[in-house]
């Protein structure tokens, strides 16, 4: 069973506009799977598999390579689900939309979440130099009680951040499975500081 846990967070206004940087960014590299993917079909007649888009993607875009990643990963998923949908007769069409904001997502390596509420996300290494991490700060009373075991998440800015956690048989231990950054809503640059709130948990299935 998964829990969704939203509760909203403090950062600067300049980790606020590398937030929804990454976000640009994540969309590039959606665009550039569709313009490799096509390629791919032009010159063999083949579908490019997830191993050559994740190749011909590494170390070309200034986030996380597990962001990069997840990325891939969402594409090859898109198109093979369309794939099987046509198998049983549904016309839908494979991906080919570019986009201006795309998901980003933070996996087990790409973040660090400190008991005082501090969390860092990390933007890996870009020309050979590792970035500064991207810190926010969350109510550390929000953070759940007990083992925390980070997997992979995605992080989610609108009113504040979306944990997907799998809750343990014996209710005690918690896995944190994934953070979104999400586009929807308007954000307002001069607003230097997103204050916090109330958190509420809500079920959610994988």
């Amino acid at each position: 069973m998964y829990r969704t846990l939203k509760t909203r967070f403090r950062a600067k206004k300049e980790v606020m506009d590398k937030l929804f940087e990454c976000n640009r960014i994540s969309a590039e590299v959606w665009n550039e799977c569709l313009r490799l993917a096509k390629e791919h079909h032009l010159e063999t007649g083949k579908w490019i598999t997830k191993t050559e888009l994740q190749k011909a993607t590494k170390g070309r875009f200034p986030i996380h390579s597990q962001s990069i990643q997840a990325v891939v990963h969402k594409y090859i998923f898109a198109r093979d689900g369309v794939r099987e949908a046509r198998k049983k007769g549904e016309k839908i069409k494979y991906p080919y939309k570019k986009k201006k904001h795309f998901n980003t997502k933070w996996a087990k390596d790409g973040f660090v979440l400190h008991e005082d509420g501090t969390l860092e996300l990390s933007l890996g290494i870009w020309k050979r130099k590792r970035q500064q991490p991207l810190v926010v700060k969350i109510d550390k009373e929000q953070i759940p009680n007990g083992q925390v075991k980070k997997s992979s998440w995605s992080m989610t800015v609108v009113c504040g951040f979306v944990y997907r956690m799998k809750m343990e048989k014996n209710q005690k231990r918690i896995k944190i499975k994934t953070v979104s950054l999400l586009t929807q809503g308007k954000f307002t640059p001069s607003q230097p500081f997103v204050k916090m709130g109330k958190a509420s948990l809500s079920r959610e299935e994988k």
